[in-house]
């Protein structure tokens, strides 16, 4: 479950963490960048088929509802992903819908070994989406990352280190939200994130996960993130279903989110 977050992270969204991150993608949270880099969700070995739900607040008032279907897929150390979701952006007086930032994300096992797995990804969203409706971000963002992962009986630990940066022109995300206001609006231009999480197996096919990021400016103007995930997901191979909640503590765009995956594991 952990693993298979950590080997993919960060898709276009709605929220600046579910979530980190894809996605969540697992019921363990994720150091994740800002919203527009969830986990992709990828576990276990060849191909992962993912569709998510979702809901948070906007800064600026109102509503985002997401739909986001995801597929990744694994061979040997090496391992890829790709994401486009579809909004709804529902603020006072104005819907709009239509399709969000496309993610893609790459990466590789540097290490497996007893006392822990350490791979290595680079994330790039791109802008697909309706920036001057709100719907997309409105540049690239590439977000390199390191992740940990260990055992300890029924537990799995998470430890997450990412960088987030823009490229090219940054679209105004000043926190004064209108109403076409990005649908990650504030948002750091550049950040260094970390993240951690534990993901527990309790009992049959039930696993919790717990997790916290903490995020600063890197370089460039911005504020302090802070953000805590809670989930829960049921393994009824092939498929997985899971539901999670995240809430922002500090310097968030979206005051908190929840959502819903169904995974399928052919």
């Amino acid at each position: 479950m952990v693993r298979g977050a950590v080997r993919c992270l960060f898709s276009t969204s709605t929220a600046l963490f579910t979530t980190v991150v894809g996605g969540l993608f697992s019921a363990i949270p994720n150091a994740k960048a800002q919203t527009c880099h969830e986990p992709l969700a990828l576990e276990g070995e060849r191909l992962t088929l993912e569709t998510r739900v979702s809901a948070a607040r906007l800064s600026g008032g109102g509503t985002v509802f997401g739909f986001t279907p995801a597929v990744a897929a694994r061979l040997g150390r090496f391992h890829g992903g790709a994401r486009l979701p579809l909004w709804t952006l529902d603020r006072p007086g104005l819907t709009q819908t239509g399709p969000g930032d496309l993610t893609l994300r790459a990466g590789a096992q540097l290490l497996s070994a007893p006392a822990g797995d350490v791979d290595l990804d680079l994330g790039a969203s791109l802008p697909s989406g309706d920036a001057g409706a709100g719907l997309g971000m409105g540049h690239v963002m590439l977000t390199p990352g390191l992740s940990l992962t260990t055992s300890f009986g029924h537990v799995t630990g998470l430890l997450r280190v990412l960088y987030a940066r823009t490229l090219g022109h940054h679209h105004d995300h000043g926190g004064t939200a209108t109403p076409f206001a990005p649908i990650v609006d504030p948002m750091n231009a550049a950040e260094i994130a970390l993240g951690a999480g534990a993901d527990a197996h309790i009992d049959g096919p039930l696993s919790l996960g717990l997790g916290a990021l903490w995020a600063e400016p890197a370089g460039l103007p911005g504020r302090r993130r802070i953000a805590a995930v809670a989930g829960v997901r049921l393994d009824l191979a092939p498929f997985v279903v899971g539901i999670e909640a995240e809430a922002a503590i500090r310097g968030d765009a979206h005051g908190g989110k929840g959502g819903a995956f169904l995974r399928w594991r052919p």
